[in-house]
């Protein structure tokens, strides 16, 4: 689950980042149909905004949306149309002066009240996972089975200085295994220096009606071993109890720790 919270997260800040360096946006209430197509042709998902989609460029370019949804479609998901994200608001500024060198180093993105919802079907299916999405997961694991990698440059290109999650909340329901997870209250923040690391997050989430304080380092991703080393700590306030790791963390497939 972790690696999708990942990929949904990334398609949020990238669809909005894709926002601030579009070309046309003069005015973007009249360019919201062709956003809301872009996105879809990327992600196979439904884009809505509810509210003002705002944009400002200097000092350095900036979004504000309000109101977003990103769902599944019914007739992919099986379902009734399925919102795998919502938001009360998301702004994301991004630095000027990389832009002009092929580079993206986002200065800050902020999501408030983000609601991020994941099931599985009995049948086993990841019901967030849409078909253009699954055809490119499924060309990216041939492109590795071949042992062609992509490229380490790509991922030193992007930054994130700032992401803070305002009072979310994550709900996951895995119907074949019949279990439910949910996370609320999450009031996060979170920095990379590049898609592979090193990562800080630090903040506060209830979990099981439990409040727990969250602090976590790591190093970069190694992608030779497919491991990252990673110091976190817990800490549950109401009890005073605590729990810390140190070590190595494997990023391919199952998460495997060691430490």
């Amino acid at each position: 689950m972790r690696k999708y919270l990942y990929a949904i997260a990334g398609l949020v800040v990238l669809a909005l980042g894709a926002a601030v360096v579009a070309p046309g946006f003069i005015d973007w209430e009249q360019h919201k149909p062709k956003i809301q197509k872009a996105i879809a042709d990327a992600t196979g998902y439904d884009v809505s905004f509810g509210g003002k989609v705002q944009l400002a460029v200097l000092p350095f370019p900036h979004v504000s949306i309000e109101n977003l949804a990103i769902k599944v479609p019914k007739e992919q998901a099986g379902v009734e149309d399925m919102n795998v994200i919502t938001l009360k608001k998301a702004e994301v500024s991004i630095a000027l002066a990389p832009l002009f060198r092929g580079e993206v180093s986002v200065r800050s993105v902020n999501l408030v009240e983000p609601s991020i919802r994941l099931e599985v079907a009995r049948d086993g299916r990841k019901l967030w996972m849409t078909d253009v999405l699954t055809k490119a997961q499924g060309g990216a694991q041939g492109v590795e089975a071949t042992g062609a990698a992509p490229k380490a440059a790509s991922a030193g290109k992007f930054a994130l200085e700032k992401l803070q999650i305002e009072n979310g909340t994550i709900a996951y329901n895995d119907a074949a295994k019949g279990t439910k997870q949910s996370f609320e209250n999450v009031n996060l923040t979170f920095s990379a220096d590049s898609l592979n690391g090193p990562f800080v997050g630090k903040g506060a989430l209830v979990w099981n009606k439990q409040k727990m304080d969250i602090d976590l380092k790591t190093g970069r991703i190694d992608q030779g071993t497919k491991t990252i080393s990673a110091q976190a700590a817990v800490k549950l306030p109401a009890s005073g109890a605590s729990l810390a790791y140190s070590g190595v963390v494997g990023t391919a497939g199952v998460l495997d720790l060691q430490g």
